[in-house]
């Protein structure tokens, strides 16, 4: 994750926008907002499923799955213009929440009927919010509300998001010494009456100087930026997020349990510190549910399965399985059921195996055991991958179990995967092809993506992640691009031009020696395929004083970026008369040429 640098904070109605820490060419926006976002493999963004017996009193007992699929909402180009206009050359990034949790609130209120609960947190460090989709059995009174209140357009689910961001505090000419817990005591009112506090509060605290803290200036400093310092160091340091069933309204926090007496601190602003900023987003349920209805209608979003009546001695098994798309190279993945015999009402054994489908993440057995035994059986996650020669199959452990529904996680089965999507420019490059690899050897040959199904993951044998990369190779026949970067393969990918080395910003340091002449010396110099015009060449002079510069510029070329320059003479000639002080252009150079020397 890319830290922050919060010297500089850019908030609007949509989005905060901050400079990466020490990469004052890249801006990371953050979004506000939530929305329902289609699954890997386009799966549905919302779903009710009724699950329930042929009659009222068929097994199973009628429940239903709530499920949904966040992300963060994207802002238009339009609402990023405040971006533009602060940092015009710089590279927008939207920020990945791979940290934190995601709290969610279930409220409907219909006809003075409010049924309310909370689910359980789901804990973005494991998991990321782009690869998780929410899955949560919930009772039959509160879906009949949901589904009348889909049908009215009346719903209302509160949902909220907490995240955690790493940030710089900006170097700022001060010192603090302060006794945290006399801190902490001061804001003591502020946990009585609200049963936790905004961050804004201590914020307006420090502004009026009411904290007891001494605080010793070097150099003139904003005040608004000198207590958001504060109030950021004393978050990190002492305070954590208030769970969503606690908050009476609102994004609140609350100091941790067992501080105890710390002693004094002082804390010098004229080095980096780094701390933890939340963010806190929320989900326009009322517009993102219109949305859903207008896109599938509610037809699709509310559905019944009915389950056949199972005679005497039969037990329906539901499993649950993580694998919307079953990743490439895995030629089968199931799981493997088996029970003992019981004597003396069952004397054969039972042996079931189940294959996993793709996009279907249920699979079901009907197991026959006698009517006088209870339900108990062995279940055995497997894996068949292929491998540049072979096949091997892998199994998972072996689990006892007496329950008819079981959720497997992908921490259940022997294998590695990663997950890989891209970027829709890419595909306007050319055709896209993937290889993973180690040192030794190509461990998955060459998988296409396309723009109908730009999402795929990658399986493979359980070692060091660290030892395997990513190959990711772009041709057009046409246009003649070819071009192949290799990458990290531990970790998920989202691909993007910026992947390829030779696409973004690129710097050459220049120096000419002057020798025994100290007449000023002209530079001109081009991005290779870029016109010879005065809109893309960049005039340098030097002189035996400034004899080193440096230039800065942005290839959109993901297959090469070079230059080219030529020399003009004397600094008197900027019109490039001609004779013999003008040069011809040189040969392009190689972009991961970064240094040039030239003697005059």
């Amino acid at each position: 994750m890319i830290a922050l640098d919060l010297t500089y904070m850019l908030e609007t109605e949509w989005y905060w926008a901050f400079p990466a820490a020490g990469k004052q060419n890249q801006v990371i926006v953050i979004s506000k907002f939530l929305e329902y976002q289609p699954g890997i493999m386009q799966a549905k963004s919302f779903s009710l499923e009724t699950i329930r017996g042929i009659t009222p009193f068929s097994a199973p007992k009628p429940y239903t799955m709530l499920e949904f699929q966040l992300g963060p909402q994207s802002p238009t180009l339009q609402q990023l213009q405040a971006v533009r206009d602060r940092w015009p050359h710089a590279e927008l990034i939207a920020q990945s929440f791979d940290k934190g949790h995601l709290s969610v609130r279930i409220q409907t209120d219909l006809e003075q009927t409010k049924i309310s609960g909370e689910l359980p947190r789901m804990d973005l460090t494991k998991l990321p919010l782009h690869h998780w989709r929410y899955r949560q059995k919930i009772g039959m009174d509160q879906a009949q509300l949901m589904i009348r209140a889909l049908k009215e357009g009346v719903l209302l689910i509160k949902m909220a998001g907490a995240f955690d961001v790493q940030g710089v505090l900006p170097k700022l000419p001060v010192t603090w010494t302060f006794d945290p817990v006399e801190i902490i005591h001061h804001l003591e009112d502020l946990r009585k009456s609200t049963e936790g506090f905004e961050s804004q509060e201590i914020t307006r605290l420090v502004q009026r100087e009411e904290l007891p803290l001494q605080t010793e200036m070097m150099g003139e400093v904003d005040p608004i930026v000198l207590a958001d310092a504060l109030t950021h160091y004393l978050l990190t340091h002492y305070a954590v997020p208030v769970p969503l069933g606690k908050q009476p309204a609102g994004a609140l926090l609350e100091w941790k349990d067992n501080l105890t007496d710390i002693g004094q601190q002082t804390i010098d602003l004229r080095h980096n510190h780094p701390v933890r900023r939340l963010f806190y987003l929320s989900l326009q349920m009322l517009e993102e549910i219109k949305k859903e209805l207008n896109l599938h209608g509610i037809e699709q979003l509310v559905t019944t399965t009915i389950v056949d009546p199972i005679p005497t001695g039969f037990q329906r098994l539901e499993i649950n399985h993580p694998f919307y798309s079953i990743p490439k190279s895995v030629l089968q993945i199931g799981v493997k059921l088996t029970a003992a015999p019981v004597l003396p009402w069952r004397p054969q054994a039972i042996t079931e195996t189940l294959i996993f489908e793709r996009k279907n993440q249920h699979v079901y057995a009907v197991l026959k055991f006698s009517a006088s035994e209870d339900l108990a059986y062995e279940l055995e996650p497997f894996v068949i991958l292929k491998t540049k020669n072979t096949s091997q199959r892998l199994t998972g452990t072996k689990r006892s179990l007496t329950s008819k529904e079981v959720h497997l996680d992908i921490t259940d089965f022997p294998f590695e995967s990663i997950n890989i999507s891209c970027a829709p420019s890419l595909f306007e490059l050319g055709d896209v092809n993937l290889s993973l690899a180690n040192q030794q050897e190509t461990i998955i040959e060459s998988i296409g993506l396309d723009q109908e199904e730009p999402y795929l993951s990658l399986g493979y044998l359980p070692q060091d992640q660290e030892k395997y990369y990513l190959q990711v190779h772009i041709t057009n026949t046409t246009t003649g691009l070819e071009a192949t970067t290799e990458l990290d393969g531990s970790a998920d990918r989202h691909l993007t031009l910026a992947d390829f080395p030779a696409y973004g910003f690129q710097k050459l340091d220049i120096h000419l020696d002057f020798m025994d002449t100290k007449t000023p010396v002209v530079l001109e110099l081009v991005s290779t395929g870029k016109p010879k015009s005065q809109e893309h060449i960049t005039t340098l002079v030097f002189t035996p004083e400034k004899s080193r510069q440096q230039w800065e510029w942005f290839s959109d070329r993901i297959d090469q970026a070079g230059y080219q320059y030529r020399r003009l003479g004397a600094h008197t000639q900027l019109s490039r008369p001609e004779g013999s002080n003008t040069t011809d252009w040189s040969e392009p150079l190689d972009y991961t040429q970064h240094h040039l020397t030239l003697t005059v």
